[in-house]
């Protein structure tokens, strides 16, 4: 994203080990111009859905994450 101009990546002044990643503006009207497409996207898949169904979900999917890293740490 750095080379394609979207972000610029700066030293954190604080901490040596941090950098900050801000948007460009080229960045800012990519954001603008796709975002809604992907709250539709998303709206579309979980349109029907219970918030609390979405909730367990992400949660659920959260823990197979963590899980999958865990897994991939120790094998590797």
């Amino acid at each position: 994203m750095e080379k394609a101009g979207w972000v610029r990546r700066t030293d954190d002044p604080r901490d040596r080990r941090v950098y900050r990643v801000s948007l460009t503006p080229s960045g800012r009207s990519l954001w603008s111009r796709t975002y809604p497409l992907y709250r539709d996207a998303i709206a579309s898949v979980t349109r029907g859905l219970e918030e609390k169904d979405l909730r367990i979900a992400l949660r659920t999917l959260g823990q197979l994450s963590g899980a999958a890293e865990d897994w991939a740490r120790a094998e590797g």
